[in-house]
C-alpha cells in the first residue's frame, strides 16, 4: 500500500469526489422514483418535492459527516505517528489541490490549522504561517477551531510569550476531541504563570485523556 504524502492526499481528496458523485445519482434516482412512483405518475407533486428535499438534505448531512471522519484519518499522520514533515506535505498538497468549490464545505478550519501545526513543528515562523494561512483561508482566517486553540497555546509555550495564548477565543462546547486540548492550553497558561499545582493537574488530565499523543508530549514537555 501506497503511504507516500501525495498518495494518502490523492486519495483523501478521490474518496470524497467520488462519495459526492454517487450521492448525486442516488438524488436524480431518487427524484426520478419519486415523480414516476408517487402521486400522480409523471408529474412533480407537492409530495415528490418534500421527498426530494429531504433527500438531498440527508444525502449533504452523510457526506459531511464522513468527510469529516476522512480528516481525522489524515491527522492521524500528525497526531499519532507524530511525522510533522509527513503531515505537512498531506495537508498543503490536499489546500492545494482541492476543488475550490468544495473547499468551504469539506476543508475546515481545524483543517487549516493543524496544516499550520505541522509548518510550525517543522521549522515555520508564525508570521510565514499567517501570511499562508491568510492566502488559503481568506475571509476564514478569524473562525475559530480546537486546533486553532492548539496552535495558539503551543505558540505560546515555544516562544514563552502569553499574547498567543491570551488570545484564544473559547469553544463553544467541550466533547471528547477538544477537551484534551483545552486542557492543554490551561497547561501552556499555568506553565506561564509558573503555577506548578496547576501544571501538574492539567497535565496529568492530559495524559490520561491521550486522545492525540502528540499533544500528551508537547504537554509533558512544559513539565521539563
Amino acid at each position: 500500500m501506497d503511504t507516500t504524502p501525495e498518495h494518502i492526499a490523492q486519495n483523501f481528496i478521490k474518496t470524497i469526489k467520488k462519495r459526492l458523485l454517487i450521492s448525486l445519482v442516488v438524488i436524480i434516482l431518487g427524484f426520478l422514483y419519486l415523480i414516476y412512483n408517487v402521486g400522480q405518475p409523471g408529474s412533480v407533486s407537492i409530495i415528490t418535492v418534500i421527498f426530494a428535499f429531504f433527500l438531498a438534505a440527508a444525502t449533504i448531512v452523510f457526506n459531511l459527516l464522513a468527510a469529516e471522519m476522512d480528516r481525522e484519518k489524515l491527522y492521524h499522520v500528525l497526531f499519532e505517528e507524530k511525522d510533522a514533515d509527513k503531515a505537512r506535505e498531506v495537508f498543503q498538497y490536499v489546500i492545494a489541490n482541492f476543488p475550490s468549490a468544495l473547499r468551504q464545505s469539506f476543508i475546515s478550519t481545524d483543517f487549516y490549522y493543524a496544516t499550520a501545526l505541522s509548518m510550525l513543528l517543522t521549522g515555520s515562523n508564525n508570521h510565514d504561517i499567517q501570511n499562508y494561512l491568510e492566502g488559503v483561508m481568506g475571509g476564514r482566517l478569524h473562525d475559530n477551531g480546537r486546533f486553532k486553540l492548539l496552535y495558539l497555546a503551543h505558540l505560546s509555550a515555544l516562544t514563552h510569550d502569553k499574547q498567543f495564548v491570551d488570545a484564544i477565543t473559547p469553544l463553544g462546547k467541550v466533547n471528547g476531541l477538544n477537551k484534551q486540548i483545552i486542557d492543554y492550553v490551561d497547561a501552556v497558561n499555568a506553565a506561564l504563570n509558573h503555577n506548578d499545582k496547576a501544571l501538574q493537574n492539567a497535565v496529568s488530565l492530559i495524559e490520561e485523556m491521550n486522545v492525540y499523543p502528540l499533544i500528551t508530549d508537547f504537554a509533558q514537555t512544559l513539565k521539563a
